[in-house]
């Protein structure tokens, strides 16, 4: 496993570089049942895995909790290596790493106003594949945690704008037994609201960034963006 270290500071920094690239790549986010998550109690999150877009939306779902947690692959943890500050755990795709994975989650989920998010099916699968192909992790952190389950619905539309919207549902507390069902119905429910044209939930971005991530995030695209190597007038280039 690859640990996460949070930071104060540099969790603001990375949930800044996610902010601005959400807002890019998406048109919309509308997300219905947000309230559900609460620092009130532990929260076990598990949610289909449909796009890279999937771990910056549930990132910042959770950023006013005290302390939230992403299970996500070690080798894509390892090419954005500061994800980790926003409380991102690496998890190798072997027997023995998942089994670590699972003790750390019952562990972690010991009080209320900590969030572990969770992808069961392991990889990225269409929207629209049945069945969704959980595995049984989930339901061992449940048990052993007793932490609230939370099923999480991602689906992505085509619109009129270049980008697509996200829509999300977090549904009801359910057991592991009714995890997949849970979170299949929720996508159906999205579908079914989509094409009867009904009044969709509205966009729900996040909150205005506090003071000192727009900055942040300034400063983090200064750094991306290519140098110029045109000489400054006056000065000619030494060989």
């Amino acid at each position: 496993m690859i640990d996460a270290v949070p930071r104060a500071l540099g969790g603001r920094f990375v949930r800044a570089l996610l902010y601005r690239n959400l807002r890019r790549g998406l048109s919309a986010l509308r997300v219905e049942g947000a309230g559900r998550i609460t620092a009130s109690q532990p929260l076990l999150l598990c949610a289909n895995h449909v796009s890279f877009h999937d771990g910056l939306i549930v990132a910042l779902l959770s950023r006013h909790l005290p302390d939230a947690r992403v299970l996500m692959r070690a080798d894509q943890l390892r090419r954005a290596p500061l994800l980790r500050w926003a409380g991102a755990t690496g998890v190798d795709d072997d027997a023995l790493d998942g089994a670590r994975a699972l003790r750390f989650g019952a562990r972690f989920l010991d009080r209320p106003g900590r969030a572990l998010w969770l992808f069961p099916q392991g990889e990225l699968r269409p929207q629209w594949a049945r069945p969704l192909g959980f595995r049984e992790g989930a339901g061992f952190i449940a048990r052993r945690s007793g932490a609230t389950l939370l099923p999480v619905s991602i689906h992505y539309e085509a619109g009129e704008r270049e980008q697509p919207e996200a829509w999300v549902r977090i549904g009801p507390p359910t057991n592991a037994a009714s995890l997949e069902g849970a979170v299949e119905q929720g996508l159906d429910e999205i579908r079914a609201r989509i094409l009867a044209d009904s009044a969709p939930p509205e966009s729900l971005w996040p909150a205005p960034p506090r003071l000192g991530e727009g900055v942040f995030s300034r400063l983090a695209a200064r750094a991306m963006r290519p140098r110029s190597h045109t000489p400054r007038p006056g000065r000619e280039r030494r060989p």
